[in-house]
């Protein structure tokens, strides 16, 4: 199967679009100004949508934990001396002080720090071009459609990890109708650069290791050699890979907080930054044992589907009855 998971990547990239964000960005363009957590509550009622709106607050809050640990786990390869709470502590303490700046702060460091990454990364791919066997690709669409099918959706997971953040963020949107434009798009980013990395990875390193390597990219950039004056180009790696786990805690951190404030009707979010990033804190190092815990959680499907699809796909599902038979109202 592994030969076949660039295949598995596209297909993944569209389910994510057709059962998470176009339902999202479909309540999105029918309740104008409203994020998903009080969309909830307006679709399902109170006691019900508030039930809603705490999962999905959780599940955010679940990620941004998760992502903590990975980091920590990262690092801890890296620099085995260092304990984990440090690293964990390092970074939250840094997302703390993104948060409490406010969106506009941190969505302009996102504007300098991802086009650096991907640039980054992708000289990446350029240096290993040599080490390209693609005999390591072969044998092509072997895989049973079973197993192309679970492997999608396991892709499909990856994408949507965004999704309910995307629902949080649905008021601050400058277009709103522009949502499932904006959603393909990102998705169509996303998409191209885990089918490049891919592909690289199992014409350099092969089917068999590619499967079993739980930091992929890492070797990929241990085994680039640029020249004699930069050896040690995973150096570089960890650090573009800091700055995209450093925004991708602090986005998690803040749709989380502002999750909360809509289910709670509370007006500003920054007074509640310091008690979730001790939570935060504590939880990451303490819920999971092990980094392979950790993402044997993560690779349930049915818990990941629940959250990432069922939850999107039931909201529209219901909204759109009540809608037509005269129960709701969108607002526009």
């Amino acid at each position: 199967m592994t030969q076949d998971a660039w295949i598995a990547i596209i297909l993944g990239a569209i389910l994510a679009i057709l059962f998470s964000y176009y339902p999202i960005a479909g309540l999105g363009k029918r309740f104008l100004g409203q994020s998903l957590v009080q969309i909830c509550e307006k679709i399902l009622g109170k006691a019900l949508g508030k039930l809603f709106g705490f999962i999905i607050v959780y599940y955010l809050f679940m990620l941004h934990c998760w992502t903590l640990r990975s980091f920590g786990d990262l690092m801890v390869t890296v620099r085995p001396e260092i304990p984990i709470y440090i690293y964990i502590a390092g970074l939250s303490l840094a997302t703390a002080y993104a948060v409490k700046s406010g969106l506009e702060v941190f969505c302009r460091c996102g504007e300098w720090l991802f086009p650096l990454g991907l640039f980054s990364l992708f000289l990446i791919i350029a240096f290993n071009i040599p080490h390209i066997e693609f005999k390591n690709m072969l044998p092509l669409m072997e895989s049973k459609l079973t197993a192309m099918f679970g492997a999608s959706i396991r892709s499909m997971m990856w994408f949507t990890t965004g999704s309910l953040m995307f629902g949080i963020l649905l008021p601050f949107m400058n277009k709103p109708k522009d949502l499932k434009k904006t959603a393909v798009k990102g998705i169509g980013v996303s998409c191209f650069i885990l089918f490049s990395f891919s592909i690289i990875n199992i014409a350099v390193f092969g089917a068999p290791f590619t499967k079993v390597n739980n930091f992929q990219l890492l070797n990929l950039a241990q085994y680039a050699k640029l020249s004699d004056l930069l050896q040690r180009f995973e150096s570089l790696l960890i650090m573009v890979w800091i700055t995209w786990i450093f925004m991708r805690t602090v986005i998690f951190s803040y749709s989380a907080l502002q999750g909360l404030c809509h289910l709670l009707h509370i007006k500003d979010y920054r007074f509640l930054v310091f008690p979730e990033t001790l939570l935060a804190i504590a939880y990451s190092i303490y819920i999971y044992e092990s980094f392979q815990e950790m993402s044997h959680l993560y690779t349930l499907d049915l818990y990941y589907l629940f959250y990432s699809a069922a939850i999107p796909c039931f909201l529209w599902f219901i909204a759109v009855i009540r809608i037509k038979f005269g129960k709701l109202k969108p607002t526009k």
